[in-house]
């Protein structure tokens, strides 16, 4: 029996996965995009929002988790929601 059974083969490595981190506030959203370590500071209003939406996209980010701040985060939840297909 195989002691690599599920495991990825040395030399072949995966692209890691990326995970949008977004911490909301009134006016800003700021963003982390893991493992690539890019910071964004995005205003929180409809067309930058669609501007990060488009970034999420051009890097396949797999997961955005954000704050839920009573309404601040509605914007973004609703047009980032549809990145992922499952």
């Amino acid at each position: 029996m195989s002691r690599m059974r599920g495991k990825a083969p040395p030399g072949r490595s995966s692209p890691a996965a990326v995970v949008v981190g977004i911490d909301v506030s009134k006016n800003w959203l700021d963003v982390f995009l893991h493992p690539d370590g890019q910071r964004l500071r995005v205003e929180n209003d409809t067309a930058r929002i669609h501007k990060l939406r488009t970034r999420c996209l051009a890097v396949s980010a797999k997961l955005v988790v954000m704050e839920a701040t009573g309404r601040y985060h509605r914007a973004a939840h609703v047009c980032l929601h549809t990145l992922l297909v499952f």
